[in-house]
């Protein structure tokens, strides 16, 4: 990846998503991210979507179910600048929802 960008680390609660079996015993679930950057202006700079199929099995998914897990999306940004950066997450099957903001601020890289 070129330019500025965010990582955030989302911790998710596996015990809100559903889960559905599989003839070869894997739980699945699928679930939409979407993260938006908003300008001082309060209009979108920068975002991204994404859906997303987890699956998992035996001890795996038992230690899943009582920590949660965590999965890392990366948003772009284009200009430096302070921003204000909301996540919202769906589960595709039972359509909860999440959701975090947190205030960022993007550093100028080309003047380091």
């Amino acid at each position: 990846m070129d330019g500025a960008y965010v990582r955030s680390f989302l911790h998710i609660d596996a015990r809100d998503l559903k889960f559905s079996d599989t003839a070869d015993g894997w739980k699945t679930s699928t679930f939409d991210v979407a993260a938006v950057a908003f300008g001082n202006n309060g209009l979108p700079v920068d975002h991204v979507q994404t859906t997303y199929t987890i699956k998992s099995k035996g001890p795996t998914f038992d230690a899943m179910l009582k920590n949660g897990f965590v999965y890392v999306l990366m948003l772009p940004i284009k200009k430096p600048g302070v921003y204000q950066y909301r996540v919202a997450l769906r589960d595709s099957a039972n359509g909860k929802i999440g959701t975090a903001s947190q205030v960022i601020g993007i550093p100028d890289l080309t003047k380091l």
